[in-house]
């Protein structure tokens, strides 16, 4: 990963595989996140994902809100408090993003917007070894 950018093992939540990532937060009172942009079409994106988050993992889809969560309800995902995956349309969207080149930025259809509990924090942290 590079300064700012998560890694996917971190992350824990695998990137559509023609994605570029556009932006990173670090979180606070809200998960962490990552925006990813895509050339593949939304239609494509939401396929991806639904074989990649698996329901009996906990995923659920939520059509009208075009977004994948993990828990009983979608409103942690909503506060960015539980983990997520939203995929939207991007139309001029991606020029406000300069991580990535212009020359992608112009093919870009889809923009992916995930939440995450990191999980290297878990892995690193100290206990016992049994």
């Amino acid at each position: 990963s590079c300064d700012g950018i998560p890694s996917q093992v971190e992350v824990g939540i695998p990137a559509v595989p023609d994605g570029q990532v556009a932006s990173a937060s670090a979180g606070g009172i809200n998960l962490p996140g990552v925006i990813l942009l895509a050339p593949s079409r939304y239609e494509e994106v939401v396929e991806f994902y639904k074989k990649a988050l698996k329901e009996q993992d906990g995923w659920k889809w939520n059509e009208s809100l075009s977004m994948f969560y993990k828990g009983d309800s979608v409103d942690g995902a909503l506060a960015m408090t539980s983990p997520s995956v939203r995929i939207s349309r991007a139309t001029d969207v991606a020029d406000g993003y300069f991580l990535v080149d212009k020359a992608f930025r112009d093919t870009v259809k889809t923009a992916i917007e995930i939440h995450y509990k990191p999980l290297l924090a878990a892995a690193a942290s100290p206990g016992g070894r049994g």
